[in-house]
């Protein structure tokens, strides 16, 4: 008892609400983002502003809401879950002060130096504070891959950012090489297999080909091919694309009509909408193998042309019955 004094019990459930309160709690929640009082009259007939701020603040009391000042210096009200209102219920009031800030840093954490600046709170007892909510599984520590030393604070239940952990290339705080080389010889083998024909291993498609392997379909082989239990995103998938090509066993072909439209770079909406272009770009750009890594007879800037994997090319002169004028195969390469 003497280690919990001056706490509620953390099970503690939230208190009840008047009718009001209620009603104004249900207006904000069925807005569902954070809203300021002119926007929650809208959705509340017969109510003055004043109303409003009466009630809210007595939902905040309550626990019910968060209020959070707008990027246009507004005060606005976020409605909080049962399941938070129920853990801020059972805090003191320090504790609520930390939880807060804490629970507004989100997946990327926050520092308890900036914790104890903006709380404004005694070194002590911010130390307190985080210890104690640690030990009840309301927050966690987790360290940067980028700085081990530096240790941030998140709610407990939050996954942390691909920024802090480093993705699915990182286990623990190291970077698992070994995991990236042997993803990236299979993506490589699956690309070069698409490469050439299939009954064909010596021979090429034409330059009008479209069935080349793009992200988002390597990303959807990965996945079916069960070969790694790591969740892999688009963009991992795209991370070991580029490492591919930047070690020049790839190369990239535009696919045209693969929904990139280069006017969308200029507009403010595709920085609104990130998730839609990655989405975009996974389809608008086709692979291959390089020359040298292909399946089966080494690619060269010679067997990169028709002639080099041509079935009677000893056939082949200048006035002969097989010769460059007719080639079938140089005008189905040169096809577009």
């Amino acid at each position: 008892m003497a280690s919990r004094k001056g706490r509620k019990p953390a099970a503690a459930a939230p208190l009840t609400l008047t009718e009001d309160e209620q009603t104004l709690l249900d207006a904000l929640k069925t807005h569902g983002k954070p809203a300021d009082a002119k926007t929650l009259l809208g959705h509340l007939e017969g109510w003055e502003e004043d109303d409003i701020v009466t009630h809210m603040n007595a939902l905040a009391v309550k626990q019910y809401v968060d209020f959070i000042t707008l990027p246009t210096k507004e005060l606005a009200f976020r409605a909080r879950t049962t399941e938070e209102a129920t853990k801020a219920s059972g805090m003191t009031d320090h504790e609520r002060i930390v939880w807060a800030l804490i629970k507004q840093a989100g997946n990327k954490g926050i520092w308890i130096k900036d914790i104890k600046i903006k709380s404004n709170l005694h070194t002590q007892i911010v130390t307190n504070v985080m210890k104690s909510l640690e030990k009840n599984s309301v927050i966690k520590g987790v360290k940067s891959v980028k700085n081990p030393t530096k240790k941030l604070y998140m709610l407990y239940e939050i996954e942390p950012s691909v920024e802090l952990t480093g993705g699915a290339w990182y286990t623990g705080s190291e970077m698992d090489m070994d995991f990236i080389d042997r993803l990236s010889q299979q993506v490589l083998k699956h690309i070069a297999q698409l490469t050439t024909p299939r009954t064909n291993r010596t021979a090429i498609f034409s330059s009008s080909h479209t069935s080349y392997p793009t992200v988002k379909s390597i990303h959807t082989f990965i996945r079916k091919s069960g070969m790694t239990t790591v969740e892999l995103s688009i963009a991992d998938v795209q991370c070991l694309i580029d490492r591919l090509e930047f070690d020049g066993k790839i190369v990239k072909i535009f696919k045209a009509g693969g929904g990139w439209n280069s006017d969308r770079m200029d507009t403010d909406e595709s920085e609104k909408d990130e998730d839609d272009e990655e989405e975009v770009r996974a389809e608008s750009w086709m692979y291959r193998v390089a020359r040298g890594f292909g399946m089966g007879e080494p690619l060269n800037a010679w067997t990169d042309v028709p002639c080099g994997r041509c079935p009677v090319f000893s056939f082949c002169s200048e006035d002969g019955p097989v010769n460059p004028a007719n080639c079938v195969y140089y005008k189905k390469w040169l096809e577009f």
